[in-house]
């Protein structure tokens, strides 16, 4: 069975044991397409039906878009990015993004020990944090391909500690601050990454 959207799922009258398929979270073709199995039990990714069972995501990849993120840039992301970030840790799997997003979070975001490709989706604050925090002292960890809108930004990845990580095509732009600030870590590569400062922000700094 296919649904257009997630709330198209929840007000059908699934049984346990079946398969279905949404079109998208919010919208068809929104980027939130995904498999679901029906059951009787409650799983760390699952929405409630309106029938009392659950419907489990299946989890191939953690894409932002199915844990209702709205990626408008307008609508608060915070509380869905991070749900995502907490399943793509528990579960070892790649936090990734369809194209042409923009994620609007209020509070840090750790993708430490994580692999990431937001595919050049956008991350953008309206609060004064640091957007991206990574603090991976004995394990690997790499984050590529994001647009970091850093206007309001103090930093845009602080690295805390770090060993053997990549930064791999991050766009910085309006930076007003520090792109990058390293704290600590070693075997830190950044590769093909593009800073770009705030208009008139002449003490904007790239990497410190």
């Amino acid at each position: 069975s296919s649904f257009a959207t997630v709330a198209d799922m929840i007000s059908s009258n699934l049984l346990a044991g079946q398969t279905v398929r949404t079109l998208g979270y919010y919208n068809v073709g929104d980027g939130g397409a995904a498999d679901y199995i029906i059951s009787s039990t409650e799983c760390e990714v699952s929405i409630e039906l309106n029938n009392g069972l659950y419907a489990n995501l299946v989890i191939n990849e953690v894409n932002l878009m199915q844990f209702g993120c709205h990626g408008d840039g307008t609508t608060d992301d915070n509380t869905a990015f991070h749900n995502a970030i907490t399943i793509a840790k528990t579960y070892h799997k790649k936090l990734t993004s369809p194209s042409g997003k923009s994620y609007l979070i209020s509070t840090t975001l750790d993708l430490s020990n994580l692999y990431v490709d937001l595919n050049f989706s956008e991350i953008k604050t309206g609060d004064s944090i640091s957007i991206i925090t990574l603090n991976t002292p004995d394990r690997f960890g790499e984050i590529k391909n994001i647009t970091l809108n850093c206007a309001n930004a103090p930093i845009g990845i602080e690295i805390i500690t770090a060993r053997t990580t990549e930064i791999d095509h991050i766009n910085f732009i309006n930076v007003n601050g520090i792109g990058v600030k390293k704290l600590a870590g070693y075997e830190i590569k950044l590769h093909d990454c593009n800073f770009m400062g705030a208009t008139n922000a002449s003490t904007s700094i790239g990497i410190e």
